[in-house]
């Protein structure tokens, strides 16, 4: 996905607005979280003196908080691009018109940032996704399964027991950097 992504736009300023997973929560140490392992591989390829990330990702949050803490966030960085994932805090609720707004806001900036939804997931497999799926075909946004890239790489075994997943739903330090890894492929 991303390495077809420097002849299409120029990327200087990435930001990763989400929840804990974004965050690097259960990672051993926050370079290990999918967004710094994405982000260095990003700096290997648009130079480091040119590109710069800003993790966004807040604990127990969702994207009714996202919104509003999109100006403070998010646009005051002026992002190129921006990976949106709130797909486990989201579940509980039908959440398509707040990560509407969103889009809706992001839509009117001048920057036009490059938007690509992430969907991660809870060791069940079972997150769900049809509010953001239909928004992302609306408005022709990218995205990327990691929950699908995850069952996959594990054969639909329990993440937990494998060591992908420390509880529910945070990564550990081997399923962030399968998160990563299919962000960059």
């Amino acid at each position: 996905m991303l390495s077809d992504l420097k002849s299409k736009i120029k990327i200087s300023t990435v930001l990763f607005l989400g929840g804990s997973i974004t965050e690097g929560s259960a990672a051993t140490h926050y370079s290990n979280c999918y967004a710094s392992l994405t982000a260095e591989w990003l700096k290997s390829v648009y130079g480091t003196n040119k590109f710069h990330h800003i993790n966004k990702g807040v604990g127990g949050t969702d994207s009714i908080y996202g919104l509003l803490r999109l100006k403070r966030d998010v646009i005051a960085y002026k992002p190129d691009l921006i990976f949106i994932e709130f797909a486990v805090n989201d579940s509980g609720f039908n959440s398509g018109r707040y990560v509407e707004s969103i889009i809706r806001s992001l839509k009117t900036l001048p920057s036009d940032p490059y938007v690509i939804f992430l969907y991660t997931t809870n060791n069940e497999y079972t997150t769900p996704t049809k509010s953001f799926e239909k928004i992302a075909e609306h408005y022709g946004i990218p995205q990327i399964s990691l929950k699908n890239a995850l069952k996959t790489y594990l054969n639909s075994a329990d993440p937990i027991s494998k060591g992908y997943l420390a509880d529910g739903v945070h990564p550990t330090d081997k399923g962030h950097r399968i998160y990563a890894d299919e962000i960059i492929k």
